[in-house]
């Protein structure tokens, strides 16, 4: 949980400078929005629900490299945004209009700046390639928005609606609807030659995904939950016609942004590893929010959440859930 919280609504009781929230989100109408329109309204719930990570100079240097590749698009229909999210596990996604993120894990994987580009311009090309355009915001985000309704009628009244129990289950975590076999392959032969076109080594993607799929399997022994692979997945047949398809393009090589690995390690520095403690962290069932200066203690038998939003436990059968959030500086009634 970080210092402010934005954009959902419904009921709250204030504690001091807290709020014990209630959320409600309004799903709202899909059908004629265009792809910034759903792309800007997908982006405020990843800001939310997973968070922004800032750090200037890496995220300067994450919007160069992403720039310099726009720089060699021939479509100009969108206005891209790129940006870290605050996220350990490796993962990259883009949304429709044009947003484009980076996990800091994935970041933390990169071992020189043609394999940043090659996921990069991957990304790119499901945007101008409209891939997920077509799908409503649901099939976007199919695990946040979905409402389990476990706990409606059973915590607050019916009146009140549906209460927001998605991120108890989907807890700083992306769920992406997986792209067709055609549309992963079309991402990866366009985002290639839009890499190669940008002066990078189109071979570079298929080195980062092995390293991804080697980092996943050395740390967990299984694929992650959340990953880039959720929506990306890495198959032999695939691995091999990202290399075979590298081979037949000619390509350039420019001076990179990032002059040197001591150059590339030096944009990294300073990335958080594992747990972001700007969000506070769980030691058992007690939560510590060193920026915000408190300690609050859940009971001992209830499963904890924290999210850049709000912190909160519920009961393993989801009979009661207790958020605990900030309360807006310019208007409460945000909560």
């Amino acid at each position: 949980m970080r210092s402010k919280t934005q954009g959902a609504t419904g009921t709250f009781a204030s504690v001091g400078a807290l709020a014990v929230a209630l959320m409600v989100f309004d799903a709202g109408p899909v059908a004629g929005s265009s792809d910034e329109e759903i792309g800007a309204e997908v982006a405020e719930l990843v800001e939310r629900e997973i968070g922004i990570y800032e750090a200037a100079g890496t995220s300067e240097y994450v919007k160069a490299i992403g720039n310099r590749l726009v720089g060699n698009l021939e479509d100009d229909r969108f206005t891209f945004k790129f940006a870290i999210v605050d996220q350990f596990d490796p993962n990259a996604f883009a949304l429709p209009g044009g947003w484009v993120y980076l996990s800091r894990g994935l970041l933390l994987l990169a071992n020189g700046e043609d394999e940043l580009a090659g996921v990069i311009g991957h990304e790119i090309t499901h945007v101008t390639e409209r891939h997920s355009a077509g799908r409503q915001r649901r099939g976007i985000l199919s695990g946040v928005l979905q409402i389990p309704g476990a706990i409606v009628g059973s915590v607050v009244s019916d009146d009140l609606g549906q209460l927001l129990n998605a991120p108890i289950n989907t807890i700083g975590q992306i769920s992406l609807a997986s792209y067709s076999r055609s549309q992963e392959n079309e991402a990866d032969r366009l985002g290639m030659r839009l890499s190669a076109q940008s002066g990078y080594d189109p071979t570079a993607l298929a080195v980062m995904l092995a390293q991804l799929e080697a980092d996943v399997e050395m740390a967990t022994g299984v694929k992650r939950e959340s990953s880039f692979f959720d929506s990306h997945p890495t198959t032999p047949d695939r691995m091999a016609k990202i290399t075979a398809e590298a081979k037949k393009i000619e390509w350039s090589p420019q001076e990179p942004i990032a002059s040197d690995r001591k150059e590339l390690l030096g944009k990294l520095d300073g990335l958080w590893v594992n747990v972001n403690p700007a969000q506070g962290v769980f030691r058992e069932e007690r939560f510590y929010q060193p920026d915000l200066g408190f300690t609050l203690t859940f009971p001992a038998d209830w499963k904890t959440v924290n999210t850049p939003s709000h912190v909160g436990a519920y009961t393993e059968k989801q009979e009661a859930v207790v958020l605990v959030a900030i309360a807006g500086d310019e208007d409460p009634s945000i909560y």
